[in-house]
């Protein structure tokens, strides 16, 4: 099977994008996933709501290129660039070394179905070393590639997310799960596109899963970890599933997340929380279940330095973008399971990045299904 591959999307200069915004009150302009996390939904229209943000937030710490993260779809969509990539073979052949362009051409469509769990991890390690002193030195001796790629018409902030994507996809199937043929790890895409008519927002439903799945707040805390460890990079994970229940929110919480004072998120806690569901450790340090983590903790945990995973389903998400800045007018609607990084909390808004853009995701009409904290 041939796929074509559309032209390779130019990056955006978003230093360029800055220049035009405000750095005290600035208008954004707002176009207004545990089960296991798989499918995207196609993008519909909505009408246009323009919102006033307060001088607290400084825009500057949002649209940066490495927030944006990366998208599921791009080795699918650009297969033939990727096909002549010797750095992609070099990735494929440490795990899969009889892989061919035929495999490829059908892995990277597994990948675009149910990426979004292995993206949303795989956007933490580009933002933590896009903003490391030295890092993009210390990501290439790490990784084996350079954090920034290259690019016809030398704009910059262009990372490597596809090909960290494919190391981390495959690394998942060939360590964590133990597939012995690259075979195993696309399983029939042909006859599933067959069914789904190339719809991914197809629900799981629809068809007969085969090859690789999608991924929960437990399998990302396991396997996301072992792979940090084998570069040789130590990082704590904690988090699980929420439970919603009518009014009342539960969790099955796989390993709480570890507050101490000095912390934002102690200060926030204590002064805005009861101590009722949480464990008070001797050391003073408190013990958050996924229910304890609101939208007023996981900011003030994003402000201590943490990386923060949310999963959603049935759920819609709204374009993020500055005027006059980047182009992407498009909501996403009826969403089905689905994992996204947060970059940041706006009130009930969370900011996440998904498909290579930044949305808005209002926790107060959709409901999160997991969260994941990554520390380094």
């Amino acid at each position: 099977m041939k796929i074509k591959s559309d032209i390779s999307k130019t990056s955006i200069n978003f230093n360029n994008v800055l220049k035009k915004a405000s750095t005290t009150t600035s208008k954004i302009t707002n176009y207004v996933t545990d089960q296991q996390v798989t499918f995207n939904s196609d993008n519909k229209s909505s009408n246009v709501e323009t919102i006033e943000l307060s001088d607290s937030i400084d825009i500057r710490d949002i649209f940066n290129a490495e927030n944006y993260g990366g998208n599921q779809s791009n080795l699918k969509n650009n297969v033939d660039y990727y096909l002549l990539n010797p750095d992609v073979w070099k990735i494929v052949y440490k795990y899969y070394p009889d892989a061919t362009e035929e495999d490829l051409e059908l892995l990277f469509n597994r990948m675009s179905f149910i990426g979004c769990g292995y993206v949303a991890c795989v956007n933490i390690i580009v933002n933590y070393y896009a903003n490391k002193e030295n890092g993009e030195e210390e990501f290439e001796k790490k990784f084996g590639f350079p954090l920034k790629k290259d690019t016809l018409f030398g704009l910059e902030n262009n990372y490597n997310y596809d090909l960290l994507f494919l190391d981390f996809f495959l690394y998942w199937s060939h360590d964590a799960l133990r597939y012995k043929t690259i075979e195993d790890v696309y399983g029939n895409v042909e006859e599933e596109m067959k069914i789904r008519d190339n719809d991914a927002a197809l629900d799981d439903e629809n068809f007969d899963r085969t090859g690789m799945g999608g991924t929960t707040p437990g399998d990302r805390l396991y396997v996301f970890s072992n792979y940090m460890a084998e570069h040789g990079i130590s990082i704590t994970a904690a988090g699980g599933n929420i439970i919603n229940n009518g009014n009342h929110t539960t969790g099955d919480t796989i390993t709480p997340v570890v507050i101490k004072p000095g912390d934002k998120a102690y200060d926030v806690f204590i002064n805005n929380h009861s101590l009722t569901m949480v464990n008070v450790l001797k050391n003073g340090n408190i013990e958050l279940g996924v229910e304890d983590i609101t939208n007023d903790v996981m900011k003030a945990l994003i402000e201590d330095g943490k990386y923060i995973v949310v999963s959603a389903k049935d759920f819609d998400l709204e374009p993020l973008n500055i005027i006059g800045g980047i182009a992407n007018d498009i909501p996403k609607e009826d969403i089905g399971p689905h994992a996204m990084r947060v970059v940041d909390v706006w009130g009930d808004k969370l900011v996440v990045s998904s498909w290579g853009n930044l949305y808005t995701l209002d926790t107060s009409k959709n409901k999160l299904i997991g969260i994941d904290l990554y520390d380094f």
